[in-house]
């Protein structure tokens, strides 16, 4: 009798491990990721995301997006990046477009906007037909986001 008294309690406590692990594993799957809009707000498929954010001369701005994961996000868009040489004049629009495909990856728990979110730090750029010559110093970039 306390023999089976203790199976049962074994298979009890098991069934409970499993549940547990899998209410766990489905509020985890159901938190939100994002990325950086403008360097200090977290947003889930962004607008904007910003690269050079001392001066917002090098932004990317989504058109479409085709994935938005827990792990990955993919998607086309604008590069926009401010080419004006400050030596010489510039006029009031100096903003070249290239057109792009881009993936955000490396999921981060950061602080972003003040608050503490899963954060997208990493945008790999592929530029589908031109691209500005420094483009091989921009493919693969970090995201930032104000804390």
């Amino acid at each position: 009798m306390a023999r089976r008294i203790a199976t049962i309690v074994f298979l009890l406590a098991g069934c409970l491990c499993f549940v547990a692990t899998g209410v766990l594993a489905g509020s985890s799957a159901k938190q939100k990721t994002f990325a950086p809009k403008d360097c200090s707000k977290p947003r889930v498929k962004p607008t904007r995301i910003v690269l050079a954010c001392g001066d917002f001369g090098l932004y990317v701005r989504p058109k479409h997006w085709s994935l938005w994961g827990h792990k990955t996000a993919r998607g086309r868009g604008l590069l926009r990046a401010n080419e004006c040489n400050p030596s010489s004049s510039c006029g009031p629009s100096q903003f070249k477009r290239y057109h792009v495909r881009f993936r955000l990856s490396h999921v981060r728990n950061k602080t972003c906007g003040g608050r503490q979110v899963h954060l997208f730090t990493k945008i790999h750029l592929r530029f589908d037909h031109r691209k500005p010559s420094y483009a091989h110093r921009i493919r693969d970039s970090r995201l930032f986001c104000n804390p």
